[in-house]
């Protein structure tokens, strides 16, 4: 059975939603940290796929092996990357969530002026 676009969007929605604590928990920087390794693991998954949902599924696939034991930071940041510039992603219109879908904790309006 192929998956819908949606349905691969919603994976990758959930995927990189990101709560306080597992903030806390991680050490990756984006600043200082690369998570190359594990973003040619999800190329890797999706090279030997037929078409572009084949393919963003088994990235997904592999995405969901590796978060179980990686950094928290490190999983989301390769996924974000793959997401980002793999040409499968982009035929199907995937995209990485906004900022107020992944970390809505982090994207509060500010309270300026309010007393």
């Amino acid at each position: 059975m192929m998956t819908s676009r949606e349905e691969l969007q919603e994976r990758i929605d959930h995927a990189l939603h990101q709560t306080p604590e597992e903030f806390g928990r991680s050490t990756f920087s984006d600043y200082a940290d690369t998570a190359i390794d594990l973003t040619r693991r999800l190329y890797e998954r999706a090279v030997s796929a037929h078409d572009a949902e084949t393919a963003i599924e088994a990235a997904l696939d592999e995405y969901e092996a590796f978060a179980a034991t990686e950094d928290n930071g490190r999983a989301r940041r390769a996924l974000m990357e793959f997401v980002t510039n793999h040409p499968a992603a982009a035929k199907l219109g995937l995209r990485v969530p906004d900022l107020e879908v992944r970390t809505p904790w982090m994207a509060r309006p500010s309270r300026r002026g309010k007393r």
